[in-house]
């Protein structure tokens, strides 16, 4: 069995905002087929790719504490940490843009942090989606502080902004190809899903 886990936050407050882009992926890809599973803390939904049983997980613990959701269904499954694949947010990568990872630090994201923290390895496959806006050659660019405003301040601040209704088509077509590549990973492993994709 495989965990495919899309961070975000509950609520319509937050439904549409860079840092649930997660959310939007799944959303995406599954629809609205969703079960709400209070032990879990999660919203559910289950299929079958390539024979492998896919448990898609959207944790309703609000985004620092993902961890504890995926936590409990790891255990419930007894799904091994590699086959965990968390689609987060990244403000490094420009929209638009996303990569494949594995057994890599939180890079400062503490929804990530907190899957960590509660299954105890970074031993698991990432697929970092670029919200961060770019410069003329296409790099991000960090958001930029007011006056009276401190960097990390700034960038809290634009990942929970709504995206344009422009961006939000642009982020419906880009989960096609991240749901090709999740297909990929589980056919033939996490190393040709990186060197296709990444």
């Amino acid at each position: 069995m495989y965990l495919i886990v899309g961070l975000g936050n509950p609520g319509e407050k937050y439904i549409k905002s860079r840092h649930n882009v997660g959310f939007i992926v799944l959303r995406s890809i599954i629809g609205d087929d969703w079960t709400s599973e209070k032990r879990e803390k999660s919203l559910i939904s289950h299929a079958t790719i390539l024979g492998q049983e896919l448990c898609y997980v959207m944790p309703q613990t609000f985004m620092n504490n993902s961890g504890l959701a995926v936590k409990v269904l790891q255990n419930k499954f007894g799904v091994s940490p590699e086959n965990i694949i968390v689609i987060h947010d990244d403000i490094d990568l420009p929209f638009g843009t996303w990569k494949i990872h594995y057994s890599r630090g939180a890079g400062g994201h503490n929804g990530v942090q907190s899957v960590i923290d509660q299954i105890g390895t970074n031993e698991f496959v990432r697929v970092k989606v670029g919200i961060a806006p770019s410069d003329s050659d296409g790099k991000a660019m960090k958001p930029k502080p007011g006056i009276f405003q401190s960097q990390k301040s700034a960038v809290a601040k634009y990942v929970l902004k709504d995206f344009s209704k422009g961006d939000q088509e642009k982020i419906k077509a880009m989960s096609k190809d991240i749901e090709s590549a999740i297909e990929t990973l589980i056919k033939d492993g996490r190393e040709k899903a990186m060197s296709r994709y990444n």
